[in-house]
């Protein structure tokens, strides 16, 4: 009996406002790998592709993680004197991010059939905007053998990025001045002026990402596209991770399937504060000395898990899944 399957679907994963992804810009000197790949053969074939991306901000660099401090793209001391009795010094820390990107496909065939195999891949490791990624692959593949032959092939992409509060800390010491009140102490990266708006500061996160599919077919008309965005100048055009497989007019087993983790904070700050006051009996001016510091929450507020696997098996009319996940300010 003939099994004719015919199958679309597309799963969605979305985070936003304060709760995001902060994604991470790049390092001063950045690099470009492309490769193109294109087999018209009948016989067998295989390839391979490998790819592992980490990147960091943190003070200690990669060897000094984990675990993640604070930051060495920013982080300030100001001294203000406003008058001879008004003083203050302040200063302010952002929390490290590191993100790991990993990409991998494993395609082979076993015995003799008619091959067609064409495949795009493409790495930056430099800022990119929205509607762009720093990882692209894309291929299809076309088989069919008469002899018990058949391709097999597996796509694997995923994204894990961790961040402590930007702003980790800050403090600050005062002559008879106030101490300042939690909350309005940045936009952690955001150009868009309204930022503010939905939060403090970028909070604590620590999300994993990973999409993946898998084909065994005697006979193929196959086509992959996995792409990452995650290195940037600012946050605004967020996190972003894709994967899509289709098959038509198949013959054999098909797979593919998203797994998430996200946890997230807040944007929430405490304020430790104190004053000692004194008097100068010499010229009875009375003084107020402030301190204070600002600490940004690292406790988790969030937790999403999901899992995604669909798996089909026969004569493949259609088989079709997208899978996307995208973190960042809405």
């Amino acid at each position: 009996m003939k099994r004719c399957i015919y199958l679309v679907i597309f799963m969605a994963l979305c985070t936003g406002v304060a709760l995001a992804d902060t994604g991470i810009s790049q390092v001063p000197e950045a690099q470009d790998f492309t490769t193109h790949t294109v087999i018209t053969a009948y016989g067998s074939f295989s390839q391979t592709s490998d790819l592992v991306l980490q990147i960091t901000d943190d003070l200690k660099g990669l060897s000094g993680i984990p675990p993640l401090g604070e930051s060495s793209s920013t982080g300030t001391i100001d001294v203000v004197s406003y008058q001879p009795l008004v003083e203050i010094a302040q200063g302010e820390a952002t929390g490290a991010v590191y993100y790991e990107s990993v990409y991998s496909e494993d395609t082979f065939s076993g015995g003799v059939g008619a091959i067609g195999y064409v495949k795009d891949l493409d790495l930056t490791t430099g800022d990119v905007p929205a509607g762009q990624s720093n990882i692209v692959a894309a291929k299809h593949i076309s088989y069919n053998s008469d002899s018990g032959g058949q391709v097999l092939s597996d796509d694997f992409i995923s994204v894990h990025g961790s961040g402590n509060p930007s702003l980790a800390g800050r403090f600050g010491v005062g002559l008879n001045t106030t101490a300042p009140g939690p909350g309005a102490i940045g936009s952690g990266g955001y150009i868009c002026p309204f930022a503010d708006g939905a939060g403090s500061f970028s909070p604590a996160f620590c999300n994993a990402v990973e999409a993946s599919s898998s084909i065994g077919m005697t006979s193929a008309d196959v086509t992959t596209t996995s792409d990452a965005r995650f290195i940037m100048a600012s946050a605004d055009p967020g996190v972003e991770l894709n994967h899509h497989i289709s098959a038509i007019d198949s013959i054999g087993d098909a797979s593919a399937g998203m797994d998430a983790s996200i946890k997230e904070g807040r944007a929430i700050e405490d304020i430790f504060a104190f004053e000692i006051p004194m008097y100068d009996p010499n010229t009875g001016n009375e003084y107020v000395y402030t301190g204070w510091v600002g600490l940004g929450s690292t406790e988790q507020s969030e937790d999403i898990t999901t899992h995604s696997l669909t798996t089909a098996s026969g004569i493949l009319t259609k088989f079709d899944k997208s899978m996307s996940y995208t973190s960042g300010l809405r």
